[in-house]
């Protein structure tokens, strides 16, 4: 009888980041629960929280357009440092009007049953990330979009 072996979380995540830089959302969407939280910090227009799959890929195609279609990710470590944890280290770079992104990130994922449900990023130099971006836009009740008070 022939052993089998099955994928570890590790190696999902792999596949899932090159999926995710090959453009790939039918694989992704493997590798990603329906009923995800993507954790999204900063101050700018794509800070937020995103519920679900279908938002975790309007997300995805928002960062591909905030970044004119520049944004690149090169996994460096995935790490399960507890089950169903994973630290993924990366390098990110990205160029919008006439910024540039060239940094390092950080993303904890929670995984249940080989599925993100949980991701948080956090990126070095975010005020440079927020740059980037755009600032983000507060709507107060009776009222047009303002731009952030923080400073930037």
């Amino acid at each position: 009888m022939a052993a089998t072996t099955q994928e570890t979380n590790t190696q999902r995540t792999a596949r899932a980041y090159a999926a995710f830089s090959a453009g790939d959302l039918n694989t992704l969407s493997e590798f990603i629960s329906p009923d995800c939280v993507w954790i999204v910090g900063g101050d700018n227009r794509l800070t937020g929280n995103y519920h679900g799959r279908d938002a975790t890929f309007d997300y995805f195609g928002k960062l591909v357009e905030a970044t004119a279609g520049t944004f690149t990710l090169s996994v460096l470590t995935i790490n399960e440092v507890v089950p169903d944890t994973v630290i993924v280290t990366a390098h990110a770079q990205a160029s919008a009007r006439d910024r540039k992104y060239d940094e390092e990130i950080v993303q904890q994922l929670h995984l249940r049953n080989g599925q993100v449900i949980a991701c948080r990023t956090f990126v070095e130099n975010g005020h440079l990330w927020d740059a980037l971006v755009g600032r983000a836009q507060i709507t107060l009740p009776a009222q047009g979009p303002r731009e952030s008070v923080s400073s930037g």
